[in-house]
């Protein structure tokens, strides 16, 4: 029972690294391979908390399964939040944005967001299969 516990707590910390770090923007998916003190600050904290050896999540599992995870929560969101725009009696204008990035597996992925005056929501992801 323990270690499931144990497993959960590493995962849903896996998962907030990662979203601080996909959302901060310009940091490096591999700042906790490349950055030791960063890599030791953290694996100190989440054992100080109960999580013995934690090891944060290296750049291949935060530009992948990590990514994928936050990609699939942030896409429930935009679509509640595009149906609400939709069935809304003030129309909204929208502006879109792109923006591209190559995943871990060296795949490029093209962003779309839609930006208005309530805020901006993160529409889609295109995988470029050429």
């Amino acid at each position: 029972m323990e270690a499931s516990l144990q497993i959960a707590a590493k995962m849903k910390l896996d998962r907030d690294l990662a979203k601080a770090v996909l959302y901060q923007g310009n940091v490096s998916l591999g700042i906790f391979e490349e950055n030791r003190h960063m890599k030791r600050t953290i694996s100190d904290l989440a054992e100080a908390a109960g999580l013995a050896r934690y090891l944060p999540p290296k750049r291949y599992r935060l530009a992948g399964e990590l990514l994928d995870h936050h990609y699939v929560v942030v896409k429930k969101s935009v679509e509640l939040w595009m149906l609400k725009a939709v069935g809304s009696e003030t129309p909204i204008v929208l502006s879109v944005t792109l923006d591209g990035w190559d995943s871990a597996s060296k795949t490029h992925v093209l962003g779309v967001m839609a930006v208005s005056r309530r805020g901006a929501a993160h529409v889609q992801n295109k995988k470029n299969l050429n």
